[in-house]
């Protein structure tokens, strides 16, 4: 916290500014927070990290084309890419005649396809925490058949590791690197990509593509998602269902649930391998369990993809098709021309957040005293203007308190966004302080929340306070 003090007459020493995350109000609102949040600890002993046994194959999952439907969508990326750190999402590009795990021939790529790899790797470093680095192995292939993207997942899994949340369950090795804090297994590529040569890609980054010609960028931010997590183990064959990475299943897996709430992995219910689970599986009422997922999709479980007729690569790794053409666009099975998409959208970043990743998507208030957002020095002849501004991030429409809060010489104020007025608490108690706003949380423009004119302000120390936490009016 920076302090100073105004002298009649003198100029102050520092004013105080303070943008903060809800960890920096725990600071200020103190025990009473703690109390009110229930914090605990539990510590859980997991053996050793156990990776994917070798002879099992990773499952791969597949973007198919789709006819453009008459639109054009256009979705711009939602967060700071010049806050991205990219230096820990790096490419391999293969080389001509070099062959990946899924035994696709690379045939060497173009420089402006790789200009636009880069550009999808900085978006997804802007919305997840990724403290061990990722190392993307990418190939430019000619496939078959021809409605085919893209195909992708992680080259590796492990269950079992000092940080995973869930025992006896396979993560990604991305995902397991970062819960872990390590790299599990040095050396390796983490996220494993093939792209189809022979179509009509349009490789800029502005999101201009137009019909006849498939936006690259999106489709490889589609593929990058499949290999943080967003992917089953599930399987079909002659109307069996059955599921998991030997005995285990993947992280993705122990949240899919049918209509009725259901989990798929009950064995009690559904026998794993059995024809009562491959009817499940092709059932058309699949739903993703997580709770971040469900936040951003209005309080329901957001549906996932389960046609009639099972699409192996498709089925049950993608959302449903209720979503198409929506912000959450960006994962359903197949992908139109014309279309440009740049944000994974909110369900997915919950699914991600409830899969084990961090993400970046959490709100972010931002503040500023006289046009500065750092400290500033003031004179008590100067005015003083308080601005304030919110993105949203992945909470954009969830139930949220914010709060503006000065601590003066005169007491503590806090301010209220429906009078757009600043009122005394009347008492020094953190008990006494209100939220200025409760309710779905929006994007908030620049706006001015406090205008002092010069000499008004009596000497003394300022600190001034502006977040955002749950919706409980404390």
């Amino acid at each position: 916290m920076i302090f100073g003090c105004i002298d009649s007459g003198r100029p102050l020493q520092s004013l105080a500014l303070h943008r903060f995350t809800r960890v920096n109000f725990m600071k200020y609102v103190g025990l009473r927070w703690l109390l009110a949040a229930g914090l605990g600890l539990t510590i859980t002993m997991l053996r050793a990290a156990e990776p994917l046994p070798a002879p099992l194959a990773p499952p791969r999952v597949v973007l198919k084309t789709a006819q453009n439907d008459g639109r054009m969508l256009r979705i711009p990326p939602t967060r700071d890419l010049a806050r991205a750190r990219t230096s820990n999402i790096n490419i391999r590009y293969l080389e001509a005649g070099e062959i990946n795990i899924f035994n696709d021939v690379c045939v060497g790529w173009p420089e402006d396809a790789k200009a636009a790899f880069s550009y999808a790797a900085q978006i997804w470093a802007s919305l997840i925490e990724v403290p061990v680095p990722i190392t993307i192995n990418a190939c430019w292939a000619n496939m078959s058949p021809a409605n085919i993207l893209g195909h992708g997942g992680a080259s590796l899994f492990f269950r079992d590791f000092q940080g995973a949340s869930i025992a006896s369950t396979f993560y990604p090795v991305a995902l397991a690197n970062a819960m872990a804090g390590v790299d599990l297994y040095p050396g390796e590529d983490e996220i494993v990509i093939a792209y189809n040569a022979l179509q009509p890609w349009y490789l800029g980054t502005d999101g201009n593509c137009p019909l006849g010609r498939y936006d690259f960028v999106s489709v490889i931010l589609h593929e990058i998602c499949h290999g943080l997590g967003f992917l089953g183990s599930w399987d079909y064959d002659n109307g069996v269902g059955g599921w998991g990475l030997g005995a285990y299943p993947i992280v993705y897996d122990r949240f899919i649930v049918n209509g009725p709430g259901q989990y798929l992995l009950n064995t009690d219910l559904f026998f794993n391998p059995s024809q009562a689970l491959g009817s499940q599986l092709t059932g058309g009422n699949i739903y993703f369990s997580g709770q971040h997922a469900a936040a951003a999709n209005g309080g329901v479980a957001p549906s996932i993809y389960a046609p009639a007729t099972w699409s192996g690569g498709s089925s049950l790794s993608h959302l449903g098709e209720e979503f198409r053409g929506t912000i959450n666009s960006l994962m359903v099975f197949s992908f139109a021309d014309g279309y440009s998409i740049h944000d994974p959208g909110p369900i997915t970043m919950g699914l991600l957040q409830d899969i084990g990743w961090s993400t970046t998507t959490t709100p972010v208030p931002m503040m500023g005293i006289n046009g500065s957002v750092n400290p500033v020095t003031i004179s008590t002849s100067d005015p003083l203007v308080m601005e304030v501004a919110m993105d949203p991030g992945g909470s954009a429409g969830r139930q949220k308190d914010w709060w503006a809060v000065a601590d003066t010489p005169l007491g503590l104020f806090y301010y209220q966004a429906g009078p757009n007025q600043w009122f005394a608490s009347g008492s020094p108690e953190l008990i006494s302080l209100h939220p200025a706003y409760q309710g779905p949380l929006e994007a908030l423009a620049r706006i001015t929340i406090l205008y002092m004119p010069p000499n008004s302000l009596p000497a003394g120390s300022y600190q001034f306070y502006f977040g955002v936490d749950e919706r409980n009016g404390a």
